[in-house]
């Protein structure tokens, strides 16, 4: 049951698998060239893999509902690092449903339930939220998933308020 999808500039497709609890890696001839699981022992599953994205160093993001927030691997499928918690405090999530990684590298990560973006340094530093419930412009309501041009600009979905 596959719950997220990204390409990265290799023509390299990731897809999250549910019911593995796994990411599978296709290549560019559509050929399985890695799979591999969430958490720090790599034996872990995902739990509820909502967003995938690729930096340009092939660093792979993982925003998961339920597991390990934002979890972070090399294009080895190597646990490198991970961030937050569902809990209270800028640096955490209630429903982390989207992310990417603009051009200078910083993780940007909608939460549906705070109605919020968050963005992080690489290495899960935090830097600062935008957005909160509304409907005026910079507001959102359910934010579903978030997209970067890889430039200047990031493109947010709500399921509530049809933007």
């Amino acid at each position: 049951m596959p719950t997220a999808l990204t390409a990265d500039t290799e023509g390299n497709i990731y897809i999250a698998d549910q019911t593995s609890g796994q990411i599978l890696v296709y290549d560019s001839d559509q050929r399985l060239s890695l799979r591999f699981a969430g958490g720090r022992d790599g034996e872990s599953r995902f739990q509820a893999v909502q967003a995938i994205a690729v930096d340009r160093k092939g660093q792979i993001y993982v925003a998961d509902a339920q597991g390990m927030p934002v979890q972070v691997f090399s294009r080895e499928g190597r646990f490198v690092r991970g961030w937050g918690e569902h809990a209270t405090g800028p640096q955490n999530f209630s429903l982390p449903s989207g992310l990417a990684v603009d051009a200078a590298g910083r993780i940007i990560v909608v939460d549906t339930i705070r109605q919020v973006i968050s963005v992080f340094t690489p290495d899960g530093a935090f830097l600062g939220r935008h957005g909160g419930m509304g409907f005026a412009p910079g507001t959102m309501a359910f934010p579903t998933d978030i997209a970067s041009d890889g430039d200047r600009r990031i493109y947010v979905v709500e399921r509530v308020g049809s933007r």
